[in-house]
């Protein structure tokens, strides 16, 4: 905005257009103030003890699996602390080791021969986006095995 103001000293600007400017510059500032602020999840009162943070466990199913995002991002997302999110997984049955790719190792070595096939120079890390994005979610040790071969 300092830009717009100091322009207008010297160039024909309307006060329409500088109001505009303000006005966006200001609700942009308000948008990029609430994008800070993690998404709170609701709390329960128990009788005694500290509340309680209540996390749906299709939410945490669908950040595990369907986004494969890892306990720390969870936890950043939820405005929670990574032991809550382990705690609430433990407790709803869910783990990180369940999202991973159960196929087995020779399967594996099929998936990357068929990738280098399309892309002979790929390293590990291409090869594990690559097969991510064909569904499957492989432990980077893996990759990196079946991806040097």
């Amino acid at each position: 905005m300092a830009l717009f103001r100091s322009l207008s000293g010297q160039v024909d600007m309307p006060q329409d257009v500088i109001n505009a400017l303000t006005e966006l510059s200001r609700l942009v500032n308000i948008e990029d103030i609430s994008n800070q602020t993690p998404h709170q999840v609701p709390v329960m009162q128990g009788e005694m003890g500290r509340p309680k943070y209540v996390v749906c466990p299709q939410q945490l199913q669908g950040l595990i699996e369907d986004l494969s995002l890892p306990v720390s991002a969870i936890a950043t997302l939820l405005g929670v602390s990574e032991k809550t999110v382990k705690r609430r997984m433990h407790g709803n049955g869910l783990s990180i080791k369940q999202s991973y790719s159960t196929r087995t190792d020779d399967e594996l070595d099929n998936l990357v021969r068929s990738v280098k096939a399309r892309t002979p120079h790929v390293g590990y890390r291409m090869m594990k986006g690559m097969l991510k994005a064909m569904g499957h979610r492989v432990q980077w040790k893996r990759v990196f095995i079946n991806a040097s071969c």
